[in-house]
């Protein structure tokens, strides 16, 4: 998932909530990717949020982007992300229903990677 714009970053709150099948990582490995992807952005997320310090409230990870991780045996994935501002929500939802839908780009890859010659990091530059 490619989260990117630069009205995205004049937004003062960021709340990641992602759901998986299997607790393999948590926060799994595409909460961390949109972390970092946030990060940087000479945007901090969530600073005026008094609660910092309760875990209910969310891992916090980069400029304080705070990430929900749980654990929902009948969906296999599932990521939703919240950015607002006072008066305002702008969410994305992603779910993955079927791993079936997976395979197109499963595919593209496997074509694409044996042209490489370097490491590349992210789906999204093959495409």
């Amino acid at each position: 998932m490619i989260i990117g714009g630069k009205n995205i970053i004049y937004l003062s709150r960021f709340h990641d909530i992602n759901y998986r099948y299997v607790k393999m990582d948590l926060p799994s490995a595409d909460a961390n990717q949109i972390a970092n992807n946030l990060s940087n952005l000479g945007q901090i997320y969530n600073g005026e949020d008094p609660s910092t310090d309760g875990l209910e409230r969310g891992q916090v990870l980069g400029d304080g982007i705070r990430v929900h991780s749980m654990v929902l045996p009948e969906l296999p994935s599932s990521t939703t992300i919240h950015f607002y501002s006072p008066g305002e929500v702008y969410s994305i939802k992603h779910d993955i229903i079927d791993v079936k839908c997976l395979m197109p780009g499963l595919l593209l890859a496997i074509r694409k990677v044996v042209h490489l010659k370097n490491l590349v990091y992210g789906f999204e530059k093959f495409i």
